[in-house]
């Protein structure tokens, strides 16, 4: 059985850590209490102040146990920057779900004091959050920010936001080294019985798995009549994993036996297994990782979409909108492979 479902796709990870971590600041349309400071953003009729962005970014790296303060000033910036970017994105979110509760249900205080039980275990990390200023509030929509995310994840797509298939080559040829690269296998199985393994259910496994092996009935049929999980619906297919995926007891098996091979009773501590693997594949391919950067790409785009619907205006300079650092960044990349090249027409005129 499963311990857990994880997602493959690092990338989406990464941008969900990031919504969560740095997204806070959008919050209010003044960016904090009393705050006067310079501004770094607006977004709709929400103002992201150069202070709150301070913050916010003071908290991404302290979490990290990272000091911000050891960079030069264009790195700073250059960080701050990004995490303006992520600001600006929660600031739409925000206004996009306007009078939608989307943390109805969620245990925010629980939350809250959860995260700052984790903060005051961590040596010296609440003393130096309190030094830059980073508050119950902060930690507070710290927390809530997650939930505009998910919001956007569940939202409806249309067709305009569905990424290609070539945009999903593209995607994938950009990142693929950054796939795990290790065996996944698509496994079926029966699950009979439960942890107390009474007798009854291994006879009633083994006369299952007889009457597979014999051709008198399919392993689909049998898993929808007997099984006794979530995947009984479904033929017994827990779909592709990677072999830490699995309990050992059934990994070890599950790894091991040949495709399309029935395979003995298999016993774990969720009771007795008849199990066959489908398929072999290896994670880092492109089939194995399309679904993921389809869902990843989809809700970037959706997200894009929704940011350009704020408006979002950047008028401090140390702060660029995100295409004009894009089109300063190829700029740099070409004027430094132009130096590269007369450098070499140099050398070889010399010759």
């Amino acid at each position: 059985m499963k311990k857990c479902k994880i997602m493959l796709i690092a990338q989406a990870l990464v941008l969900g850590a990031v919504l969560l971590l740095s997204g806070c600041g959008a919050g209010g349309s003044n960016g904090g209490d009393g705050d006067k400071s310079e501004v770094a953003a607006e977004v709709g009729d929400v103002t992201i102040t150069e202070d709150r962005l301070n913050a916010f970014t003071e908290l991404l790296f302290s979490m990290y146990g990272l000091d911000l303060a050891g960079l030069e000033e264009s790195e700073r910036n250059r960080y701050k920057a990004d995490t303006l970017d992520t600001m600006v994105q929660i600031a739409a979110l925000e206004q996009h779900f306007k009078g939608k509760d989307v943390t109805a249900g969620a245990d925010i205080d629980g939350n809250l004091a959860q995260l700052k039980s984790s903060i005051e275990q961590t040596e010296g990390l609440a003393e130096s959050l309190e030094k830059k200023g980073i508050t119950d509030d902060t930690l507070r929509y710290f927390i809530e920010s997650q939930f505009y995310f998910e919001a956007l994840q569940t939202e409806e797509t249309d067709d305009a936001k569905l990424p290609s298939e070539a945009d999903i080559a593209a995607y994938y040829a950009e990142h693929e080294q950054e796939f795990p690269d290790e065996e996944e296998r698509r496994v079926s199985h029966i699950l009979v019985g439960d942890k107390d393994h009474a007798d009854e259910d291994r006879l009633l496994a083994e006369e299952i798995r007889g009457k597979i092996a014999s051709g008198a009935e399919t392993f689909e049929a049998m898993a929808q009549q007997h099984g006794t999980d979530g995947t009984r619906s479904e033929g017994g297919d827990l779909g592709y994993a990677t072999r830490d995926s699995y309990v050992p007891a059934f990994s070890d098996v599950a790894f091991t036996l040949p495709q399309g091979e029935l395979s003995g009773i298999v016993e774990s501590e969720f009771g007795f297994h008849v199990l066959k693997v489908t398929d072999i594949r290896n994670a880092r391919s492109l089939d194995a990782q399309r679904d993921a950067i389809r869902t990843a790409l989809t809700n970037e785009n959706k997200l894009q979409a929704i940011v350009d619907a704020y408006g979002a205006v950047y008028p401090n300079e140390k702060y660029p909108a995100p295409a004009d650092r894009a089109a300063s960044a190829e700029e740099n990349a070409g004027a430094g492979a132009s130096d590269a090249e007369g450098e070499n027409g140099g050398d070889d005129s010399a010759g």
